[in-house]
């Protein structure tokens, strides 16, 4: 029981991440879901756990530190555009690690207001969206040593095609039976 609640909360989240408009905010998101799934207390230390993960992860303190050289909005752009990671997120990371000060993090964040960027951030057309493929490859590899069938492994995501290959970032031929074998009937 609690392992298919683990299983429905991680799918509504990639299921979210992966319909998510800013590129950048679904890699910082990806790396929270570990998190997300270990925990389920304390929403509060969750979430400064989950966000130290990913940003630890996604913009390493001692390479990250030497190259914020401004506080400035556009200085941040231009980070993102080396890093591929949302400003929110770059702005969060200087503010966990005191890259900046709480002026410099306040400053930013009206930027961010001002201009719009918390509901769509400058690049986010330009970068291309990210495609995970690990899952596919698993997929397959259960497939291909006749762990499951096709639709057997859907009753096992409890999802129809459609669902699996908007959340897996499938092909949509992905669940098509690819032999091509001619069968006869005596």
């Amino acid at each position: 029981m609690c392992l298919r609640l683990f299983h429905r909360i991680f799918l509504s989240i990639l299921f979210l991440f992966n319909r998510a408009l800013n590129l950048s905010a679904i890699s910082f998101g990806t790396m929270n879901l570990p998190f997300l799934l270990i925990h389920i207390s304390s929403y509060d230390k969750i979430e400064y756990q989950a966000n130290y993960f990913a940003l630890a992860f996604l913009l390493p303190l001692e390479t990250f530190n030497k190259e914020v050289i401004s506080s400035s909005i556009d200085s941040f752009i231009l980070l993102k555009k080396r890093w591929n990671v949302s400003i929110s997120a770059m702005i969060k990371r200087c503010q966990i690690s005191n890259i900046l000060t709480d002026n410099q993090i306040r400053y930013l964040n009206s930027q961010m207001i001002k201009y719009g960027y918390y509901r769509k951030e400058p690049l986010d057309e330009e970068i291309k969206k990210e495609k995970p493929y690990l899952f596919k490859q698993a997929f397959q590899i259960l497939l291909d040593n006749n762990i499951f069938t096709r639709e057997a492994l859907l009753e096992k995501l409890e999802l129809n095609k459609n669902e699996a290959i908007e959340i897996y970032s499938l092909d949509e031929s992905f669940f098509i039976r690819k032999d091509n074998i001619l069968k006869l009937i005596k």
